[in-house]
């Protein structure tokens, strides 16, 4: 029975499914629900996989025979705090012709990439290097920090020298390898170390009757080069140039400079006129004075301290045991002169030294010594040991301490005063200093007398003698014992003194020239050497 029921369902659809393919009237239409899903996306038109990858397009390269295949030895930064590198040749750099560069950065090796257009500018990006640990006074991150900011570079001294511009104004210089090992950049002929390696602030300006200061002298400065460069703080820029010296005159030219919006109120451009013409310029221990052609006077200050010129009085030494003081400073002197010789006066003896200064480390040897006999009160042979002891030395407020080896205590100095000398009176036989660096004032006519200080140029003072040769003028001091001083006439300009009276030369200072000199000893700072018989051995200096 229930085979029977399932035969006559089939039959059933087959009857169904035949009436399905005639014609029906439609029904109406109703609106369908909104999908539960989202619909099918149709598929996107299939594109063919590239046959090749994309072309890259490389920066253009204009290839620099002057820059590359030469090994280059970082030698020098212009910048607010310069630096000169001591050793070169552990901070290099090496160009290819395919874009990239070797860098030798101290301790470490790198390579990179660099990019000229051709048109002065260039690009380098550090790559990979290594990572060893430098001594403590690398100069590799400086380098690195260079490489990461150069704009532009020129060539110098005939090609000798590259110089990389930064884009704060600062100018790093390479020296050809075998140029780095003679001896760096080449030197001015003429070249004033009174002028160089030192930040001369602006501070003042005087235009006829209008005097102004400079209220941020640190924003506007000057530091001249050896090698006749300078570098110039412009208020919010930095530039750079050459200079030139004949005799008193100033020559600069601002070559490079960034080109920042600097605030309302700056004095650019009354700084910039130094630039345009030439100035004379004069420097009296740290004050260096620039005369424009229409008398404009801008005075620089550079207050920091300097071992050379200066003349150094003693104060005293501190040490261990007791404090040992000085009643007259100005009988035990030092002046370190730039070529490496001292000039040291121990109470009424002169003695010629030769010393060192290097990484804070003073080194004094003194030489040949007048034997004068002093006063009875004389600490010169005390004074001179220990100059012969000295060790590390540093400023403090303007002071010079010397640090003596062994502790054996530390040395305190300040500079000789310069000698304050009355202005003249009206129609009064008057000398005034024409000296660029200035005069030494001395105790009489003759170097070979000590000098008591220094007057600055333009300094006048009121002429009350003159030498029994004319070769020297006798000024008034009233601030000094005897209440008078000695000045070179040839460096002073002479007014009202065609009748000045005839002063007798005072006792003869010791002098280098004239006697013979016996040697008695020498100190060191491990020992004492006696001589036995001093006519044995003899030296005598001739004119």
């Amino acid at each position: 029975m229930k085979r029977l029921s399932l035969l006559l369902g089939l039959v059933l659809l087959v009857a169904l499914a035949a009436c399905g393919g005639q014609n029906t009237a439609q029904p109406t239409a109703t609106t369908a629900p909104a999908p539960t899903e989202a619909p099918a996306v149709e598929a996107a038109t299939e594109v063919p996989a590239p046959t090749a990858e994309p072309e890259v397009v490389a920066p253009t390269i204009v290839v620099d025979p002057a820059l590359i295949d030469t090994s280059w030895h970082w030698i020098s930064r212009d910048s607010a705090a310069p630096l000169d590198i001591a050793e070169p040749q552990r901070y290099g750099l090496l160009f290819n012709a395919d874009g990239t560069f070797f860098a030798t950065l101290d301790c470490n090796q790198g390579s990179g990439s660099y990019v000229t257009p051709g048109d002065g500018s260039i690009t380098m990006v550090l790559g990979p290097m290594t990572r060893a640990m430098c001594a403590e006074d690398s100069l590799s991150n400086e380098m690195i920090a260079m490489l990461d900011s150069a704009v532009s570079y020129a060539f110098e001294h005939e090609g000798e020298v590259l110089a990389f511009t930064m884009a704060d104004g600062s100018v790093d210089r390479y020296s050809k390898a075998d140029t780095a090992a003679a001896g760096a950049l080449p030197t001015m002929d003429n070249a004033d170390p009174a002028l160089v390696d030192r930040v001369w602030k602006w501070t003042a300006r005087q235009a006829g009757d209008a005097e102004f200061t400079i209220n941020n002298p640190e924003d506007y400065s000057l530091t001249f080069n050896d090698d006749g460069t300078f570098y110039a703080r412009l208020d919010c820029n930095n530039g750079g140039g050459t200079y030139t010296l004949d005799g008193a005159t100033l020559n600069a030219s601002l070559m490079h400079t960034t080109l920042a919006m600097c605030p309302e109120g700056s004095m650019v451009p009354e700084m910039s006129a130094i630039f345009d013409a030439p100035v004379t310029y004069a420097i009296s221990g740290g004050t260096l004075t620039l005369t424009h052609a229409d008398g404009t006077v801008d005075t620089y200050i550079d207050n920091e301290p300097r071992l050379t010129g200066t003349v150094w009085q003693w104060l005293g030494t501190t040490t261990a045991t007791e404090p040992i003081t000085v009643a007259d400073s100005s009988r035990y002197t030092v002046e370190f002169l730039e070529d490496g010789t001292a000039a040291i006066k121990a109470d009424c003896n002169q003695v010629v030294a030769n010393y060192t200064a290097e990484e804070g480390v003073l080194s004094i040897m003194p030489g040949p010594m007048t034997l004068a006999a002093c006063p009875e009160d004389s600490q010169g042979d005390i004074f001179v040991q220990q100059l012969g002891a000295a060790g590390p030395y540093f400023f403090m407020e303007g002071d010079l301490y010397i640090d003596l080896f062994a502790d054996g205590g530390t040395m305190r100095f300040s500079d000789l005063p310069t000698v304050d000398l009355p202005t003249p009176e009206a129609g009064a036989p008057t000398g005034t200093v024409n000296a660029p660096d200035g005069v030494n004032l001395r105790t009489g006519p003759g170097t070979n007398f000590p000098a008591v200080g220094t007057a600055p140029q333009g300094d006048s003072g009121t002429l009350i003698g003159i030498s029994e040769d004319g070769a020297w003028y006798v000024v008034a001091a009233p601030n000094l014992p005897n209440g008078q001083v000695w000045v070179a006439a040839e460096f002073v300009d002479a007014a009202n003194a065609d009748n000045l009276p005839v002063v007798a030369t005072p006792p003869a200072a010791q002098s280098l020239v004239g006697p013979l000199w016996m040697w008695a000893g020498t100190t060191t700072p491990e020992d004492q050497i006696d001589v036995v018989d001093p006519t044995r051995y003899t030296v005598e200096f001739l004119a």
